[in-house]
């Protein structure tokens, strides 16, 4: 039973290392659809993977952002520059 679980935990770990280089090219390519942005995003929500302020590019996201008004700014993790 153990060389079972072993070789599951192996090929999990090879499903996973595919799923994320797939995404990762997707990504970086511009191609990625908003699906697949979906499942990056719900897949670094899952492994707990937070962006911090000092991230220029999630604070340049973040300020590129429409909000409808600044209750929703203000319920960034960081302050961010946009006016309404």
């Amino acid at each position: 039973m153990a060389d079972i679980e072993k070789r599951s935990e192996e090929r999990f770990g090879l499903l996973a290392d595919a799923m994320l280089e797939c995404l990762l090219n997707k990504v970086q390519s511009g191609e990625a659809t908003a699906a697949e942005l979906n499942v990056a995003r719900q897949l670094l929500a899952d492994s707990k993977i937070q962006i911090t302020p000092s991230n220029k590019k999630a604070r340049s996201l973040a300020e590129g952002l429409s909000f409808e008004d600044e209750h929703d700014r203000n319920t960034l993790p960081f302050p961010t520059t946009k006016q309404a």
